[in-house]
């Protein structure tokens, strides 16, 4: 009877694009193409380990937030030569598979068994959470003040056009970017934006301001506008 011996609530889980974690088997490399999920989107991760002498066999193992843990896969034995490959695909996530993914790597059984592991956090969010932009505006010293805002939360990489051309762009992860506006015209602010870890998602604001006899600049923010998501950058 083969015996499997495991207890991955004490591993901690690595926070990188790549995770090693070795012994006599060598490394579990694992990849994935997300940190955080919309509900309802797919995600996928994919384990490697190597031995010396043979192949091992891995699993994956799911630890949500109680600790509770669960065999997601069952034993994989697919691979090339003395390297085992598996990847873990889940598609309608759910906010209940938020936790951390585990690939469990072993070769050998009870006393001789050697093993190890490595593991991805996985944070299943709600699509109202997903992160936009919002345009803000004030006076301030006589001067019209736009400030482009990440909300309702998240930061990321902004710039402000006027007119269709770049004026002002931030190459740090922001939660907001000001603009002192010195006429009318259209302008929008583009925001990549994140969560933490390598979903990043893309969102647009407007504002336009005309001007009106007698009345000055006047300003239009209300409306502004979520265009579309893509991941910018993966673990692939």
């Amino acid at each position: 009877m083969r015996t499997i011996a495991f207890g991955l609530c004490c591993i901690l889980p690595a926070l990188f694009g790549q995770l090693y974690a070795g012994d006599f088997i060598g490394a579990v490399t694992l990849k994935y193409n997300v940190f955080t999920v919309l509900e309802g989107d797919r995600f996928q991760m994919t384990c490697e380990a190597t031995h010396e002498d043979r192949r091992p066999d891995l699993f994956w193992y799911f630890v949500d937030y109680s600790q509770k843990e669960t065999n997601v896969t069952g034993i994989q034995t697919s691979g090339t030569g003395n390297t085992a490959t598996h990847t873990y695909v889940h598609n309608g996530a759910r906010l209940t598979d938020s936790g951390d993914y585990f690939c469990f790597a072993f070769v050998g059984e009870d006393a001789d068994q050697k093993k190890t592991s490595a593991g991805i956090p996985i944070q299943v969010i709600k699509r109202e959470n997903e992160p936009r932009v919002k345009i803000t505006k004030a006076r301030i010293k006589g001067q019209t003040v736009l400030t482009c805002m990440v909300y309702p939360a998240g930061s990321g990489y902004l710039t402000w056009r006027y007119d269709g051309k770049l004026i002002k762009y931030e190459k740090r992860l922001v939660s907001e970017l000001e603009l002192v506006t010195p006429s009318d015209g259209e302008y929008r602010c583009y925001g990549n934006l994140t969560l933490g870890g390598y979903k990043y998602f893309l969102s647009n604001a407007y504002a336009t301001g005309k001007i009106e006899e007698h009345l000055g600049v006047i300003w239009d923010t209300q409306v502004y506008l979520y265009e579309s998501r893509i991941p910018l950058a993966t673990g692939y």
